[in-house]
């Protein structure tokens, strides 16, 4: 049931967890076998993907780098508070190299968003 695999982490998938505390192999093996749960949100407020979770506890540029590569979507999903992970990753003090990799992600998936793009 993907109800139950989704959400069984005080609110928080599986798949969200292991972007916040494991390897990038494991994320990789969890977005491979439980796809749908790259776009599920906390069950919080927040509504973090798991990008988020990535991005709010330091993960390794490689998770984040699977995340992407996986869901690109969720580099243009809102979080609870209407902000995008680029904007988030800003304003949390992520490394240089993550915001360069947040970016030239956005660039290269622009066109999720239907033509309309801007920073």
């Amino acid at each position: 049931n993907q109800g139950d695999t989704a959400n069984t982490y005080g609110g928080a998938s599986i798949l969200a967890w292991a972007a916040m505390k494991n390897s990038p192999e494991s994320v990789d093996y969890l977005a491979r076998r439980f796809p749908y749960m790259l776009s599920v949100p906390t069950m919080d407020e927040a509504h973090y993907t798991p990008l988020y979770c990535a991005i709010y506890n330091d993960a390794p540029i490689e998770t984040m780098r699977i995340l992407i590569e996986h869901y690109p979507q969720a580099l243009f999903t809102l979080d609870g508070s209407g902000r995008r992970p680029l904007r988030a990753a800003r304003s949390s003090g992520v490394s240089k190299d993550i915001i360069h990799l947040l970016e030239s992600s956005e660039r290269k998936h622009r066109n999720l968003l239907g033509g309309w793009f801007c920073f």
